[in-house]
């Protein structure tokens, strides 16, 4: 296309075509930064109303945590779970007699048998030898009387009581040693419990 204007008239076509131009493109960029500060806003507008609904149910959750209701609850679980610590340390301090019984047993022979059974727990002081502090020690001293056919009978009885790891100072009274036969022995050692 042949343009006949003058080049004034040219020129003020250029400069009007370059407005229209430079106009669209402000109109694009204004837009642009129109949406750009909406989603701005409406994002600050989201996170402020998240944070007021956190900060709400927080309030909410501390108000519960302070409550009389939920601060008895709380106590009565702390009683009960000293209760329970107690519970738990009494029998772990237990010492079950038929443990002692069970090991007594299956090293009797059948020709010895027991009149009378005295069972104590003592409390005894131990050094660890690695740490070297005092530990306290829970055993069981058991005192028994009884009857073996023969003197041979309880001295075998005597080495297997003694073989045993779990008792300690197996002692016979001197006097369960006199007559070779029909004795009537007494015996007390102690045992050494597995917690």
């Amino acid at each position: 296309m042949i343009n006949l204007l003058p080049e004034k008239a040219k020129r003020e076509l250029q400069v009007e075509e370059i407005g229209r131009k430079l106009s669209l493109v402000f109109l694009f960029i204004l837009i642009f930064l129109l949406v750009l500060i909406f989603i701005v806003l409406a994002l600050k507008i989201y996170i402020l109303s998240q944070a007021k609904y956190s900060q709400d149910i927080l309030e909410n959750k501390e108000e519960t945590l302070r409550s009389s209701q939920f601060l008895n609850f709380k106590q009565t679980i702390e009683e009960a779970s000293q209760s329970l610590s107690k519970i738990k340390n009494f029998y772990d301090r237990e010492i079950a007699l038929t443990s002692i019984l069970e090991k007594l047993s299956g090293l009797t022979p059948p020709t010895i048998y027991f009149t009378n059974l005295s069972f104590r727990k003592i409390f005894q002081e131990v050094e660890d030898k690695k740490t070297g502090k005092k530990e306290l020690e829970i055993l069981a001293e058991i005192h028994l009387t009884g009857y073996a056919k023969t003197r041979e009978d309880l001295f075998f009885f005597k080495e297997d009581l003694e073989r045993e790891d779990k008792f300690e100072d197996v002692f016979f009274s001197p006097s369960s040693w006199v007559i070779p036969s029909d004795i009537d022995f007494s015996l007390s050692f102690k045992f050494i419990p597995i917690f």
